[in-house]
């Protein structure tokens, strides 16, 4: 009688092919797993942007890493470190939050630089950047981090093209170093956040058209104003008003030891006839050109150059902004 069933081999293949199923299967369910927490990474990074870009809106400063954690991030973690990364230029963040003293739409430069690897050669560099973020890929392991150069004075974030190097920057979170880099990154420069918080509307300026007339048979007194930016508290001049700093310049040699400048009716501030003002501003809310009655002064065109800084551009040292004006003498 011929007897049913399978055969060694037959059960073999059959075996065989159960197996490539349910790894493929497997395979399946990883790659669909890896492909949500990509997602909801980018969810998570996308978020966070949106976030910090109204909270610059509203304060004219990015905040610090930890007021960014506790209002700002879209995960809930006690210890975010391990799932997140944020880092602002520091130029950017004010030293004291209750009492800042940054004004982003001010900057025309950051400190923070962003670097982009294939391995371990260099992709591109990003200059200016406002700040970086990045959430854990897949793998569960954040893997950015920034380093400070000394020679360029600069913080450097460096980030990879994914699956590019076995990699991991951060040195708090150990999961795996030898993961392949699969972090979800995106930056903000300044340029494109000034744009979107609208830093026309709120950016440092001086009021004054292109020219400024006056008499030379009488006392002439002219005054030149500012407006927006971030002013200092009211400082040492008569009024009750917010001030700036200001430093006045000539080419003119005719108008040298002539025209005055005064800050506040008590500060005279120096004509350098130079066109940079490095070091000798004088703080007053409006300053005041003065011509006294009798001064020896031909009728004509001459031009002074206006230097003005707030609080965000004395907090980086000399950046200043400047315009030239026209005076007119009749």
């Amino acid at each position: 009688m011929k007897k049913n069933g399978f055969t060694l081999i037959e059960l073999a293949i059959v075996l065989m092919i159960i197996g490539l199923v349910i790894g493929g299967g497997f395979k399946l369910l990883k790659a669909q797993r890896e492909k949500e927490k990509s997602l909801e990474a980018k969810e998570y990074v996308k978020t966070a942007k949106e976030n910090l870009v109204g909270f610059a809106m509203g304060k004219l400063y990015l905040p610090d890493w930890e007021t960014f954690k506790e209002s700002l991030s879209p995960i809930n973690s006690p210890d975010l470190n391990k799932s997140f990364f944020y880092f602002p230029s520091d130029d950017l963040v004010p030293l004291d939050p209750n009492n800042p003293d940054v004004d982003i739409c001010s900057y025309n430069s950051t400190t923070l630089t962003l670097k982009v690897y294939n391995g371990a050669n260099l992709v591109r560099t990003v200059e200016n950047v406002a700040f970086v973020l990045a959430a854990q890929g897949p793998n569960g392991n954040i893997q950015t981090n920034a380093q400070y150069d000394n020679a360029n004075s600069k913080w450097i974030v460096k980030t990879y093209l994914a699956n590019s190097k076995r990699v991991d920057d951060n040195g708090y979170d150990y999961t795996n170093p030898h993961d392949y880099y699969d972090d979800i990154v995106d930056y903000e420069k300044l340029e494109s956040l000034q744009e979107k918080i609208d830093c026309k509307e709120n950016r440092l300026k001086i009021l004054n058209d292109s020219s400024i007339d006056g008499n030379s048979t009488t006392i002439y007194r002219g005054q030149i104003y500012a407006d927006k930016g971030a002013p200092f508290d009211d400082g040492p001049d008569a009024d009750n008003e917010k001030d700036y700093k200001w430093c006045i310049g000539t080419f003119d040699s005719d108008l040298v030891g002539k025209l005055k400048y005064e800050c506040g009716g008590t500060n005279d501030i120096i004509d350098l006839s130079l066109s940079s003002c490095q070091g000798n501003f004088v703080q007053c809310t409006t300053p005041e050109l003065n011509l006294p009655s009798g001064t020896s002064i031909s009728p004509g065109t001459y031009s002074i150059k206006v230097f003005l800084k707030d609080q965000s551009m004395d907090y980086q040292g000399d950046v200043n902004i400047s315009k030239t004006l026209l005076l007119n003498i009749q």
